[in-house]
């Protein structure tokens, strides 16, 4: 089956942290919280990679050296919006885009 535009996908999360944070903490550090066993190449997956600019690269490196590309930075706003384009070759191309707004609530919890 082939998405439509209108398939969109929405989810929020509330994390205890500054805007700044947790931008860096998805974009800066993705290495650091990506599941290893979430990987196209033919190894196994050695690190996580998001080039941090617009135009940048999103991509990993296999165990063997090898590289295989997941998509690009379409939006580089720090640290309101990213949006990345990904684009998938596993046997099939999969393209989507993944736009995400990091937001700062002024909410204190008890």
């Amino acid at each position: 089956m082939i998405g439509r535009i209108s398939d969109v996908v929405r989810k929020e999360l509330m994390i205890s942290a500054s805007q700044r944070r947790a931008f860096q903490a998805f974009t800066e550090h993705m290495d650091l919280w990506w599941p290893r066993s979430h990987h196209i190449g033919k190894s196994e997956m050695k690190e996580a990679v998001l080039e941090t600019k617009q135009g940048g690269r999103w991509y990993e490196i296999g165990v063997d050296g090898t590289e295989c590309n997941w998509g690009k930075v379409l939006v580089w706003n720090p640290p309101h919006k990213i949006v990345l384009a990904w684009s998938l070759v596993a046997g099939v191309l999969v393209s989507s885009l993944l736009g995400l707004i990091f937001y700062f609530l002024n909410v204190y919890y008890r």
